[in-house]
């Protein structure tokens, strides 16, 4: 199955409602509505939309800062998950970075093995835990990948 990113703000705007629907789907709490609002309204933010046969499967929310990226959020639909999407997004965001940042970094609950398994596969390190950071009490790592 081929995906299609598209990273055009414009484009991903009008794709607001099925992000939202996946996002309340699978993450405690959510993004709100204005959360992506406002990430799209960020000149500093990179967003990369993931479209598998005209329907939203996935997305990355990421803030550039100098030479540094933060992936803010990445999410697939679990229709879709361990199919390869969430390598596409992340090597494509790191495609687009290459030359222009030296590190990436990200934050993931620690109780969450697919999504830690994906970003060490995409080669991501641990770099400290935060103690007991979400509401599920949940640890945090904090990963980064030069």
């Amino acid at each position: 199955m081929n995906g299609k990113i598209v990273t055009e703000k414009t484009a991903v705007r009008r794709f607001l409602d099925a992000i939202r629907i996946i996002e309340e789907e699978t993450f405690t709490p959510p993004w709100k509505a204005g959360d992506f609002s406002g990430e799209l309204d960020d000149d500093a933010s990179r967003v990369l939309l993931l479209i598998v046969e005209e329907n939203v499967v996935g997305y990355l929310f990421a803030k550039q800062a100098a030479d540094e990226v933060s992936i803010n959020k990445l999410c697939v639909h679990k229709d879709f998950r361990g199919k390869g999407f969430g390598t596409m997004l992340i090597r494509t965001l790191q495609g687009f970075c290459r030359g222009s940042c030296s590190k990436m970094f990200l934050e993931v609950d620690s109780s969450n093995s697919p999504a830690i398994a994906l970003y060490r596969s995409c080669g991501f390190t641990v770099s400290r835990v935060r103690k007991q950071i979400y509401a599920n009490g949940a640890d945090a790592f904090e990963m980064y990948y030069d």
